[in-house]
């Protein structure tokens, strides 16, 4: 039996959003179920397998994007933990 426990690195502003139809759409060609955006200043050191908290919600992060590479902000694709 195998245990995963969490704990708190960093507590960062940010804005978590359901994704839309399209970014859904695109998700499921890449054989992942996308089911929220976080957005967050481009200083954050997110990545692919980390968790964001918000309240009840907890979304793990399958992909980071520097949009236009312009380093104004990080968006990160991301699905709900069915496991929680």
């Amino acid at each position: 039996m195998v245990i995963t426990t969490w704990q708190t690195v960093v507590t960062i502003k940010g804005r978590l959003r359901p994704a839309n139809v399209q970014e859904a759409f695109i998700a499921a060609a890449m054989t992942t179920t996308l089911e929220y955006v976080f957005y967050c200043g481009p200083e954050v050191d997110i990545r692919a397998g980390d968790r964001v908290v918000l309240g009840d919600t907890k979304v793990e992060i399958t992909g980071v994007k520097n949009p236009s590479m312009a380093n104004h902000h990080r968006e990160c694709l991301g699905k709900t933990d069915k496991r929680v």
